[in-house]
């Protein structure tokens, strides 16, 4: 996979991003992140990462961790970050 992203392991609150909550021991594809991922970060149930020129996160978002403005709840799919600067 060229500039994309895959992610494996527990899934409870969306970690892998794949539309599921079904945990993997094997790699799967991060949905929607297939190309143009220059970075990723992650936490211990969140990751994110800088897609072209936006970033995005998925998992966790008990403590707005996702930075989309929303709290208590997780996604199970990359989500656009509110707002950034480099």
């Amino acid at each position: 996979m060229n500039g994309g992203v895959q992610c494996w392991g527990d899934n409870y609150r969306g970690e892998l991003g794949n539309s599921s909550t079904t945990s993997s021991l094997v790699p799967v594809p991060v949905s929607g992140l297939t190309a143009g991922v220059q970075a990723i970060s992650s936490g211990e149930d969140q990751t994110c990462a800088i897609v072209d020129d936006d970033v995005e996160c998925w998992g966790d978002d008990t403590f707005g961790d996702l930075g989309n403005g929303a709290m208590n709840t997780y996604s199970d799919v990359p989500v656009p970050v509110g707002s950034w600067s480099e």
